[in-house]
């Protein structure tokens, strides 16, 4: 079972989201929580191509940038934003 973690700023930018979007984001942090690797596809998680241990996390229009810190047993969400604005 992994610990999962919110940045400070990612914090902040989840209270700003809408409703829905949260409680889709937090129904699959609860899969996450027990395999940050889920073969299902309700959720839909890719790793970032350049980056080493940086996933991403997709909820409608939505993207939820985390790191797997396995060391740590931990998934460290860090950044947030609409599908134009994230990668950047």
């Amino acid at each position: 079972m992994f610990e999962i973690e919110f940045s400070k700023n990612f914090a902040k930018g989840l209270d700003k989201l809408l409703d829905n979007a949260v409680r889709r984001f937090y129904d699959d942090l609860v899969q996450i929580v027990d395999n940050p690797f889920p073969s299902n596809a309700a959720v839909d998680i890719k790793k970032l191509q350049g980056r080493s241990d940086d996933y991403r996390l997709r909820v409608g229009k939505y993207r939820f940038i985390f790191t797997i810190l396995g060391e740590k047993v931990l998934v460290y969400f860090y950044d947030l934003g609409s599908r134009g604005d994230v990668y950047k």
